[in-house]
């Protein structure tokens, strides 16, 4: 292990604050903290420093490459592993080879030997890499066995499930496949708190989440991203029709969907993909209605008439069978129709993500529930004298 010494440290410091002036309280902190040998602190710093915007607009472009050779790559025994870990890829940015930083990520797991965690950081990360040289087969492998990897360990920190669920989105978003880049970022937002993407993160994400949506053929649990508070960074904006289009499309709200799509049609417009999907769209919140219409449903009331669903749905009841078909070869439900008594008969429907207001509704039949069990339970009360004498 190589010693670190006060003055290489000074000097590095003394380096940046040359460059970078507007960095001057972080590296002042910084400078504190290795004196005084903080080290968790240090770590929790050091990770944001370097994420820094202000190193991404340097002419040089090799500061952080020059301080993690300095300084960095001698604390790894100091430093918390998966924080080493990010500093590290955070630092890799700025190789203007990208197969130099595919190397250098090399180079820092023979440092993390036996920290799984960190190590499964860093082969994520040269996994986007070879994303962005073009190699997406070699990209898509690297992930498969990665996964494979940790799905047989105990304990995984949620930093690397976010990392997989984030690469396998930009490989899925690559392939226009917009079903799984979609569940790719929902798998990513389940492990990322909102608080740790800023405000042009939050916006971007959300516009690409929110067109998946639109231009995704099996896009149906909407909901989810509804929940979401990232989405509301489109209000406001230029997409804040996006924003209204996911919200009344996800909660099946048929004429709000469709004031949207007038009252925003200038903006639409500019995306003729969106503009091509429009007449799914239109059945795509008429299948989330009847799905609402099916949840909304006690399960002892889950045959339903062509009537009901004609007007629910707003469609023709000679136009009901068309869209209980296409249901069902969406996976969406299971049951079968009766044309004769022109009724349809839910067996199944797809389990969903439930907001607010669909816990509202179970809270309803739960106590709708207990009030038949009690009742049940008068009754065998009230008759348990004829019951024993019979």
């Amino acid at each position: 292990m190589t010693t670190l010494t006060s003055d290489e440290v000074n000097a590095v410091f003394d380096e940046h604050q040359a460059k970078f002036p507007q960095l001057t309280n972080q590296i002042s902190e910084l400078r504190t903290l290795y004196t005084t040998k903080m080290w968790h602190q240090l770590t929790d710093l050091l990770t944001a420093y370097v994420k820094d915007t202000a190193f991404d607009a340097s002419q040089d472009g090799n500061e952080l490459i020059h301080m993690y050779g300095k300084m960095i790559e001698k604390l790894n025994f100091k430093l918390n592993p998966i924080k080493y870990a990010l500093i590290t890829i955070a630092c890799s940015r700025q190789f203007e080879s990208i197969e130099d930083a595919i190397k250098f990520l090399e180079e820092a797991k023979g440092r993390l030997r036996n920290k799984h965690d960190a190590v499964f950081l860093l082969s994520i990360s040269q996994a986007e890499k070879k994303h962005d040289l073009g190699l997406h087969h070699d990209c898509y492998e690297m992930l498969v066995d990665i996964k494979s990897q940790v799905e047989q360990q105990a304990d995984i920190d949620s930093k690397v499930y976010a990392a997989l669920a984030h690469v396998h989105g930009l490989y899925y978003k690559r392939k226009e496949d917009h079903e799984n880049y979609y569940k790719s970022c929902i798998q990513y937002l389940a492990y990322t708190p909102a608080s740790e993407l800023n405000e042009k993160e939050q916006r971007e994400l959300s516009i690409k989440m929110g067109m998946s949506i639109l231009l995704g053929k099996n896009v149906f649990n909407i909901t989810e991203l509804l929940d979401k508070e990232i989405i509301d960074s489109l209000k406001g904006t230029d997409f804040e029709w996006l924003y209204h289009m996911m919200k009344t499309l996800g909660e099946g709200k048929i004429k709000e969907f469709e004031d949207t799509v007038k009252q925003h049609n200038e903006y639409i417009s500019k995306f003729p993909n969106i503009v091509q999907e429009m007449q799914y769209l239109e059945q795509k919140v008429r299948i989330i209605a009847f799905l609402e219409m099916i949840f909304e449903s006690g399960k002892d009331d889950r045959s339903m008439s062509f009537k009901k669903i004609s007007q629910t749905c707003q469609v023709e009841e000679g136009d009901v069978e068309l869209l209980v078909m296409k249901s069902m070869s969406l996976g969406l439900i299971r049951g079968t129709i009766d044309e004769v008594d022109r009724v349809v008969h839910i067996d199944w429907a797809m389990p969903r993500y439930l907001n607010k207001g669909h816990l509202q509704i179970m809270h309803k039949k739960m106590e709708e529930w207990e009030l038949k069990m009690e009742n049940v339970v008068r009754l065998v009360e009230n008759n348990s004298v004829e019951l024993v004498q019979s």
